[in-house]
């Protein structure tokens, strides 16, 4: 941290909007989500949405949101451009860290762009370590009401399906995480009892066997109008990931989604199937994580 700066953290207040903006402009090649985002972190109990002030001006930000009591989850850090290189973006992500550790969370996580490699530096100092690479295919997948394998799981399903992931190599390459819009959680057996449950889960089977998962989630429709159907968890034999696919295409005909996020991990397989049956590859993050039992030592 810089010695001359004379910041605090304090909690980011309505006001704070125009000027905050100001330095949330082009933090992407397509500009920044934040403003999207601004009224519901300042309103969702399950986050809190926190400024650096330097002389009585916000020049950073950054958003903690727990969706459950044991993961937290690190989101839209921003530090203004003249501010940068000082420490501001360190100070940001400790005060995440240490809002989780208050609140008890068990693990915090948070995912950068695969390109980012000076943010990656950063947070690999401060002790978060890379559990799985995410990427996001898109695209509009075509339909078969033909589908060989897939078929929505049931409740009589759960058992075979869980060994199915105990045993899955994918589970273990992804982290044990699946995406719900875009944040990373772990996919434990009462998570998957909830997919199925809320028939958002399909299963594959080849010759008696579980072949394949997807969990999918809600469709969503996007401020432009376009609506996306997000698989948040893939997994299984390359017949089922053509398959499910497919499968994926006529619910979407039948229900009205425009297009798929399919979300996997970086097997190299799974994305050439994904690409030859024409989804187009969006963004690759590094999902990292730190557990927070161990920040005594950290």
């Amino acid at each position: 941290m810089d010695p001359d700066l004379r910041l605090s953290i304090e909690l980011v207040q309505p006001a704070d909007k125009e000027r905050i903006l100001s330095f949330c402009v082009n933090s992407f090649g397509w500009g920044d989500y934040i403003p999207g985002v601004w009224g519901k972190w300042l309103s969702d109990p399950r986050g809190v949405f926190f400024k650096a002030v330097v002389y009585e001006k916000p020049v950073g930000i950054c958003h903690v949101f727990f969706r459950n009591e044991a993961e937290g989850w690190l989101e839209g850090a921003r530090v203004d451009p003249l501010y940068r290189r000082r420490g501001i973006a360190s100070a940001l992500l400790e005060h995440g860290v240490e809002l989780a550790f208050r609140k008890r969370a068990r693990v915090i996580r948070m995912g950068i762009e695969e390109s980012n490699q000076p943010s990656l530096a950063l947070v690999n100092k401060i002790s978060f370590r890379t559990v799985t690479k995410s990427l996001r295919f898109e695209g509009c997948p075509k339909p078969s009401a033909t589908t060989r394998f897939s078929r929505w799981a049931e409740d009589s399903d759960l058992d075979e399906l869980w060994t199915f992931l105990l045993r899955s190599r994918l589970y273990v390459k992804s982290g044990r995480l699946y995406t719900k819009s875009w944040v990373w959680l772990e996919l434990t057996r009462d998570v998957l009892t909830v997919f199925v449950c809320n028939n958002q889960a399909i299963l594959g089977r080849a010759e008696g066997e579980i072949s394949g998962l997807a969990l999918v989630g809600s469709p969503k429709r996007m401020t432009d109008g376009d609506s996306h159907l997000q698989i948040c968890y893939l997994d299984g034999s390359d017949d089922f990931v053509v398959d499910a696919i497919t499968f994926f295409g006529e619910y979407c005909k039948a229900e009205g989604p425009d297009r798929v996020h399919v979300f996997i991990c970086g097997d190299s397989s799974m994305i050439a199937i994904l690409t030859g049956l024409g989804l187009e590859r969006k963004i690759g993050l590094q999902v990292l994580e730190r557990y927070l039992e161990n920040k005594a030592s950290a």
